[in-house]
């Protein structure tokens, strides 16, 4: 009966021998694992933020582009009709007579 107590130590420290070599391993590879997961974590969410930073300004410049060039056609097209109405508008053209009213008529 010692002698298997005796047997029954030397398996365990045996096994508390072999056992330290991998649980080391093991306890290394969550701290290199914990530490690429954050520096990944990092660079993808610095990578998405450029990104999307990016898309946000060629949208900016889209709108503003497309708001000039609306600009430009409502007034190229409406600019020459526009003038001649307001001087309709005021001076009263008629197929018989003239009668303008307005700030330039009162001189």
């Amino acid at each position: 009966m010692l002698r298997a107590l005796l047997d029954g130590r030397k398996l365990d420290a045996s096994l508390a021998g072999r056992l330290w070599f991998p649980l080391v391993v093991l306890a290394l590879g969550l701290v290199v694992t914990a530490a690429l997961t954050y520096v990944m974590r990092d660079s993808v969410e610095q990578e998405a933020g450029d990104h999307f930073e990016l898309q946000a300004e060629q949208a900016k410049n889209a709108i503003a582009a497309r708001i000039q060039s609306y600009s430009d056609a409502l007034y190229a097209t409406s600019s020459p009709s526009s003038s001649s109405r307001r001087a309709i508008r005021r001076c009263g053209y008629s197929t018989t007579r003239r009668t303008c009213r307005g700030p330039s008529a009162r001189s």
